[in-house]
């Protein structure tokens, strides 16, 4: 296998380093090996899964003498991911407690620099709850998780922005939000006509949003000419069965910060996630991204009971040609027994092998929040790397 033909798998941190290593008997990169036989064709598989690590303060060294104190950051609740540079190597993280978005080192989960603000952002906590890249056009989607238990407080966490990030180029400039770039969209109407939102008496509303990506469409495959591009929407509450909405952003209306356009919205698929074990609370979505390497959806929901213990989460993988009401995805993998998983978002992807059976991988990052206030349990993220099997 040709360096070209190969797709270097990097690690999460120095710990899964050494993991990496053991797995894969490499030195400083390790390389996905595929054996055939494998899964049923089309299927997506882990191939590796490095241990969760936590995220460490701003400016805090990886490693701490016998009787520092802990770098760890023990009061995040990180709710969702999306890669900040192209080659994932920085995160920009999601506190769904705090409204300032925080840069992170996917290699050491190392916070850097100040949590990035904008002067759209509400003044009180808008509970963000997801985060969504445009690669097209390098554009971010954060949303509030459109609940709230008075009519102030629904406003406040009904928030969808859209903006760039600026800095982190060879002139090392700190990274900020664009304030000129920066958009507000609406996606209550939809959710209204549905019966799941209600301004006016907080009560009725039903609707709790913890998913959102950008979906590419293309003719063709991949590399086919443009169709749409689709901003996607998931519903953590109603959860019987777990929906997910899209809007059409091939063409995004005209918005300010403070002149939101209304996004229509239509019911994209639905599916029926059940418990990740037999007698569990009821598992409800986490979050979703879009992968165009392995050319679906990646799906992860988690069970969590009254009492905030967790019962496991679940990834699943729904592939385009499935994108239906009433789909059946692929359950991938159930883990992290004990922790709550609240973001999912693909660092990187390509060939594993391209000639030799045209596997597909992509290397994911899965976001723990674990309500810390709560459960004392702080905030971890996980990387792991997947493989789509050949059709």
């Amino acid at each position: 296998m040709t360096p070209k033909k190969q797709w270097h798998l990097r690690t999460g941190s120095i710990a899964a380093a050494a993991m990496a290593a053991l797995l894969f008997a490499g030195g400083g990169a390790a390389t996905a090996q595929i054996a055939p036989p494998g899964p049923p064709s089309g299927e997506v598989h882990v191939e590796v899964a490095l241990p969760p690590a936590p995220f460490l303060r701003s400016g805090a060294a990886f490693f701490t003498l016998p009787g520092e104190t802990t770098t760890t950051d023990a009061t995040l609740e990180a709710s969702a991911a999306e890669p900040l540079t192209p080659d994932g190597r920085l995160l920009l993280v999601a506190d769904d407690k705090t409204n300032g978005l925080l840069v992170v080192d996917a290699a050491t989960g190392r916070q850097i620099g100040e949590r990035l603000t904008s002067r759209a952002f509400p003044a009180e906590s808008a509970k963000w709850e997801a985060l969504a890249r445009d690669p097209g056009d390098n554009t971010f989607y954060l949303i509030g998780s459109h609940t709230g238990r008075t009519r102030d407080e629904l406003a406040v966490h009904s928030y969808l922005l859209a903006f760039r990030v600026t800095g982190g180029g060879a002139d090392n400039k700190a990274f900020a939000i664009d304030e000129a770039s920066v958009a507000r969209y609406d996606i209550t109407g939809a959710l209204a006509r549905d019966g799941l939102y209600n301004l006016n008496d907080p009560t009725k509303s039903r609707v709790k949003i913890e998913g959102l990506t950008v979906r590419t469409v293309r003719s063709g495959g991949a590399l086919g000419a443009l169709v749409r591009r689709e901003l996607v929407v998931g519903l953590r509450e109603p959860d019987d069965p777990v929906t997910v909405y899209a809007a059409d952003i091939t063409s995004r209306p005209s918005a300010t910060s403070g002149n939101a356009a209304s996004l229509p919205l239509r019911k994209l698929f639905t599916f029926a996630a059940g418990a990740p074990r037999e007698g569990n609370t009821r598992s409800q979505l986490a979050s979703l991204d879009y992968a165009p390497a392995l050319g679906g959806f990646l799906i992860v929901t988690s069970s969590e009971d009254k009492d905030n213990k967790y019962h496991g989460n679940t990834l699943y993988f729904l592939p385009d040609a499935n994108v239906k009401i009433g789909a059946t995805p692929q359950r991938v993998w159930v883990f992290g027994v004990g922790q709550k998983a609240e973001g999912l978002c693909v660092l990187d992807a390509g060939p594993v092998a391209p000639g030799e059976g045209n596997y597909r991988a992509a290397r994911v990052a899965v976001i723990y929040d674990n309500d810390a206030a709560r459960t004392s349990k702080p905030a971890q993220f996980q990387i792991i790397t997947l493989v789509r099997w050949p059709r």
